[in-house]
């Protein structure tokens, strides 16, 4: 992103600067209006500004393009988005820009067309994996994210925000700062990963609020301490006086 920024990714006017010879005299190759700049590739391309235009239409915010990328970066960063909204808002910024990129190597070296519907379906795919691949509990799949990004980004918010509330750890005992033996994490070796989750084991109070970021697996043996020991039976039963005694009783 850094590059972008400076202005060092080899767009066409950059090579042209480093005397490269580039197609179609270094226009655009998605407009084929004006010559490829970086803040004419990623900012005030017609077909770019489509896409950026569809983005925050969902965000119901009104865009207003700078003149370079530095400052539509600042403007990016000026939106009022709450705290907790803030690392999806500026992923999606992220993967916007890496799939403009994308698409347009991908139309400048296999000549494969594109249009500002395609780089934006795009580019929603591609920010619904990063937001699987950075936070691994949420609650919705590729395809739904897809369908209503803003309305899945507002419920991985919300996650994030009662997982804000719960408290610290209390452990048992008359110490409350002092952890028991053998509950230390381990300084050395590899973490406890079952399938993508970690697992903890112990006296964990099953609530509500819990239940909406971990599942919970109900007790199969009662507590406390049995014992198992042998049995003789010494009476002995004999069933003919056993049928003596019902008969004389009748």
């Amino acid at each position: 992103m850094w590059k972008v920024v400076q202005g060092r990714i080899p767009s066409f006017s950059e090579l042209l600067k480093r005397g490269v010879k580039v197609p179609s005299a270094g226009k655009c190759f998605l407009c084929s209006m004006l010559v490829e700049t970086v803040e004419h590739l990623f900012c005030h391309c017609s077909m770019v500004w489509r896409v950026w235009q569809k983005w925050v239409n969902l965000w119901k915010l009104n865009l207003v393009m700078p003149g370079d990328f530095k400052s539509f970066m600042w403007w990016w960063n000026s939106q009022i988005i709450s705290s907790a909204q803030k690392p999806f808002w500026w992923m999606s910024f992220f993967g916007i820009v890496w799939t403009i990129w994308l698409c347009r190597n991908d139309l400048v070296f296999n000549l494969k067309g594109c249009k500002a519907d395609t780089i934006f379906d795009l580019a929603l795919v591609r920010i619904g994996f990063w937001c699987k691949s950075k936070w691994l509990d949420m609650p919705f799949s590729i395809s739904e994210f897809v369908r209503n990004p803003i309305l899945c980004g507002s419920l991985q918010a919300s996650i994030r925000r009662q997982r804000a509330k719960l408290g610290p750890i209390i452990w048992p005992g008359d110490n409350a700062d002092s952890v028991p033996k053998g509950w230390e994490f381990p300084t050395e070796g590899k973490r406890l990963k079952i399938g993508n989750y970690d697992a903890v084991v112990g006296d964990v109070t099953i609530v509500a609020n819990r239940s909406l970021f971990v599942d919970f697996t109900l007790p199969y043996t009662e507590s406390g301490v049995s014992m198992l020991v042998p049995i003789r039976d010494n009476k002995k039963k004999n069933a003919l006086v056993e049928n003596n005694e019902e008969v004389a009783n009748d």
